[in-house]
């Protein structure tokens, strides 16, 4: 709306105010907000997407990881924003671990550790508080295959852990209504699903 149209709303509802149309006129004219320079300035603002290191602005926004054509320095995006390593693994082990709290994850992000030192100590603090809770079988088995997981990439014996995990599909079964024969081929199903899948990858 140009400066002219305002003008001419804010004459029209002085006119018509009686009849109450004027009412509304004038608050439309009044809370339009087009000014050119301001639109300028917000589109800037959103554009300027700078390095999270050095701060220096990307003549683009990058879509992908990148290094820094300034500092040098390796950057990540996240949420279509660069970020950097400690940034990364804070949005990321959020998602991963969504029971681990805030203040937590930034303690433990203070220390500089590999990625899967970190994700193993998120591991053993989910294990601590999920057996504080008591009976989440299913949420123990996944984050027994995570630790079992992580000892494979680091080329040790991942069957320990993934002893655990068949231990928590026992338990769930324990107190199932299945008896038998019945009860040990869905146990024999579950281990033999998870066993195959961890195998793959």
């Amino acid at each position: 709306m140009t400066k002219k149209s305002k003008i001419i709303l804010f004459v029209i509802g002085l006119l018509t105010a009686p009849w109450g149309i004027g009412i509304i006129l004038i608050i439309i004219s009044l809370a339009t907000k087009t000014d050119k320079k301001y639109k300028e300035q917000t589109e800037i603002i959103h554009k300027a997407i700078n390095c999270p290191y050095c701060f220096h602005v990307f003549d683009k926004p990058p879509k992908r990881s990148a290094v820094c054509e300034k500092c040098s320095k390796k950057f990540f995006v996240r949420n279509f924003k660069p970020v950097t390593l400690k940034e990364k693994y804070y949005i990321d082990f959020l998602l991963e671990f969504p029971d681990i709290s805030k203040k937590y994850l930034r303690n433990l992000l203070e220390d500089n550790r590999s990625e899967n030192d970190y994700r193993w100590s998120l591991l053993q603090k989910s294990i601590f508080d999920k057996k504080s809770v008591g009976y989440d079988y299913d949420g123990l088995k996944l984050l027994y295959v995570k630790c079992a997981r992580i000892v494979k990439s680091e080329n040790k014996d991942p069957e320990p852990y993934l002893k655990l995990a068949d231990e928590q599909v026992r338990l769930f079964f324990k107190n199932s209504s299945l008896h038998g024969k019945e009860k040990q081929q869905f146990i024999d199903q579950e281990i033999g699903f998870y066993r195959n899948f961890f195998k793959q990858t």
